[in-house]
């Protein structure tokens, strides 16, 4: 794939396709017609499967370079916690497209594809104990805030939240996120004073 300046149609249409149609929906010409290049170009990039996985690829060095910045930030307090949250939040809401590729992996899309959890799922969610460590990852307060906190990221970017006038606010509404981040630091709060600090 091209480098943070460069441009890089095919990928990006790519994407954009496997986000709203999920893998085994979209054709290789599907592909090459919607980006307006011939199917030898696709095909040089691996075709299909090739692109799916350099996206996941591009995903996972894009989440590691967001752990890196946790870990150079993080204390094992609630502060860190919180720090953390934040940086999360506003990665996972700068990747919605990716967060919908895995979402359509989880209901058995691209299930030919059988190395990918063991490629770019586990090494993440290895990590991310490894900054926490066993005390707070495996914490059962911890568990049910980091479940949580998925679903509700997941819900947020696309059904958005629901205002109590009846208003739908989606992730491009700065009201919006301004709701999500509070909603999701009240959940902190409460996962907290349930006994997740007593693992510091």
């Amino acid at each position: 794939m091209g480098t943070a300046t460069e441009r890089d149609p095919l990928g990006d249409v790519a994407l954009r396709l496997f986000a709203e149609l999920g893998y085994d929906a979209v054709s290789p010409r599907l592909i090459a017609d919607a980006t307006g290049v011939q199917p030898d170009v696709l095909t040089a990039r691996g075709g299909k499967s090739g692109l799916y996985l350099e996206i996941l690829q591009r995903y996972f060095r894009a989440q590691n370079g967001m752990l890196d910045e946790i870990e150079s930030t993080h204390t094992a307090d609630a502060e860190g916690v919180y720090t953390s949250l934040t940086i999360f939040i506003e990665f996972e809401l700068a990747h919605p497209r990716e967060l919908a590729i895995w979402q359509h992996r989880g209901l058995g899309d691209a299930a030919d594809l059988t190395d990918v959890e063991e490629r770019f799922w586990n090494p993440i969610y290895q990590r991310i104990s490894g900054i926490l460590g066993p005390e707070v990852m495996w914490h059962p307060a911890y568990q049910l805030f980091v479940n949580l906190k998925t679903w509700a990221v997941y819900g947020f970017l696309f059904g958005g939240v629901i205002t109590p006038t009846g208003d739908r606010l989606g992730p491009t509404d700065p009201e919006g996120r301004r709701l999500f981040r509070d909603h999701m630091y009240r959940l902190c709060d409460i996962v907290l004073d349930a006994g997740l600090r007593d693992a510091f």
